[in-house]
């Protein structure tokens, strides 16, 4: 998977840090006035903290968040049978919680880690 396509993966829900995470039936109802504004968001989020990088497929980011809803519904919803979720998705990975503060520094040391790394790649 490609630096970029991992960058977008650890972004890809950034416009929730303004919109709060609206549920998917209700964003499907809202797009026509939602997805202008989640897409704007998204834009300037990219531009702002990924200047000069390109953003990635959103169809493969959208493929893989699909698969990870489901590997964290195996692994952290007791109540996945109701989801249809009974075996292990096999990503590979093994999914564990972390207190809030533990999972904002880990996002940013993966950040910085994937910004140098695409710039080290691209001269």
């Amino acid at each position: 998977m490609s630096l970029e396509t991992q960058l977008g993966l650890l972004l890809h829900d950034a416009a929730e840090a303004y919109t709060g995470d609206i549920i998917s039936p209700l964003k499907r109802l809202l797009a026509p006035l939602f997805k202008p504004i989640e897409a704007r968001l998204e834009d300037d989020i990219w531009f702002t903290l990924c200047r000069g990088i390109l953003k990635p497929d959103q169809d493969a980011i959208k493929k893989i968040d699909d698969l990870m809803l489901v590997t964290e519904a195996f692994w952290l919803m007791p109540s996945r049978k109701i989801m249809g979720v009974d075996t292990d998705p096999d990503v590979g990975i093994a999914i564990e919680p972390l207190m809030p503060a533990l999972a904002a520094l880990e996002f940013m040391v993966q950040y910085h880690i994937l910004i140098k790394a695409i710039k080290d790649a691209n001269g």
